[in-house]
């Protein structure tokens, strides 16, 4: 016999810990009124924790993924999970990616379809947070100088992610 829907649920929605944790820049630009750059950071799951998430919590043949090209040229993930010999799917999408673009499409999609069963949910309640922009900061960003000029100029810079708070991850580090 199975877990119950709501163990699952509970389990699928466990925070993770922050090493199955990355930050990607969601805005950024000039603080007001000078040339100091700001960069507001999103959280999120990598792709491989949505796979041993599912692989722990269902088992490897408790799960499935499917994938639906679209013809926009996006791509939409259906993950399926097996209750009771019935298999439920939730989809969600996502478009290629500036860095790898396929493979990004691919790794984005899946996570995203993750989100409607909880993987990673709690993220979205994360407050405002900024990367700490700084000269030796192991990421890169950039910003059009003009956002509605293309051709604009670029801004680039380092910025190192946050701490992820406490609050989001699991207690006692598990």
């Amino acid at each position: 016999m199975g877990k119950s829907e709501q163990i699952i649920a509970e389990e699928l929605a466990r925070p993770f810990n922050e090493e199955d944790l990355e930050w990607r820049v969601q805005r950024c630009g000039h603080k007001r009124n000078s040339t100091d750059v700001y960069c507001i950071v999103l959280a999120y799951v990598t792709n491989r924790a949505v796979f041993e998430r599912l692989d722990s919590v269902m088992g490897i043949f408790g799960w499935q993924n499917e994938y639906k090209e679209l013809a926009s040229g996006g791509l939409l993930c259906g993950i399926s999970l097996k209750f009771d010999g019935l298999w439920v799917t939730k989809w969600d999408g996502a478009d290629k990616t500036q860095v790898e673009p396929v493979k990004g499409m691919i790794s984005g999609s899946h996570k995203r379809a993750g989100v409607p069963w909880g993987i990673g949910r709690y993220l979205y309640q994360l407050p405002v947070t900024f990367g700490d922009v700084a000269s030796s900061g192991s990421e890169r960003g950039s910003f059009l100088v003009d956002p509605k000029n293309k051709n604009s100029d670029r801004i680039w810079f380092n910025w190192n992610p946050p701490k992820m708070p406490s609050i989001f991850l699991p207690k006692g580090g598990n």
